[in-house]
C-alpha cells in the first residue's frame, strides 16, 4: 500500500475587538486633526516678575550710587598735593593727611571696589609721612 500524505493547513486570524478598533480609529482621527491645525506661539509671560525682596535689593543698589564719593576725591585730591610736597619732614603733613583720607575712603561704604587701591595708597603715603 502506498503512503498517502494529507497537507493540512491552519490559518489563524486574530482580529482586535471592535470597541478597541473604534477607540484606535478616534485617536487616530484625532491625532491627523491637531497635526493639521497651524502653529500658535505662546503669548503670555515667559520671565517670572521680581520677587519683593529683589526690588528691594535692586532698589538699594541703585540708591548707593555715588555713596563715598567725596572721600574718595579727597583722598585722590590730597594724593596730588602729595605729590607736590618734598617728601622730608616738612611735607609729612601733607602725607599724613592724605594717608588719613585714603583711610577714610577705604572704610567708606562703596561696596569694597576701590579698596585694595586705597589700603595701597595710604601704605605708600605713610612711607612718605616716614621720609622713606
Amino acid at each position: 500500500m502506498a503512503n498517502q500524505t494529507t497537507n493540512q493547513f491552519i490559518t489563524q486570524q486574530t482580529a482586535l475587538p471592535e470597541w478597541y478598533v473604534s477607540y484606535l480609529n478616534n485617536v487616530m482621527g484625532r491625532a491627523v486633526g491637531a497635526a493639521g491645525e497651524p502653529y500658535q506661539p505662546y503669548g503670555g509671560p515667559t520671565v517670572a516678575g521680581l520677587t519683593p525682596d529683589q526690588l528691594m535689593a535692586y532698589n538699594y543698589v541703585q540708591n548707593m550710587q555715588g555713596m563715598g564719593r567725596e572721600a574718595v576725591q579727597g583722598g585722590l585730591d590730597a594724593t596730588i598735593a602729595a605729590g607736590d610736597v618734598d617728601s622730608g619732614a616738612a611735607g609729612a603733613g601733607s602725607f599724613g593727611s592724605a594717608a588719613d583720607l585714603f583711610g577714610r575712603a577705604g572704610s567708606a561704604d562703596t561696596a569694597g571696589l576701590a579698596m585694595p587701591w586705597l589700603t595701597q595708597g595710604r601704605g605708600y603715603l605713610e612711607q612718605g609721612a616716614g621720609g622713606s
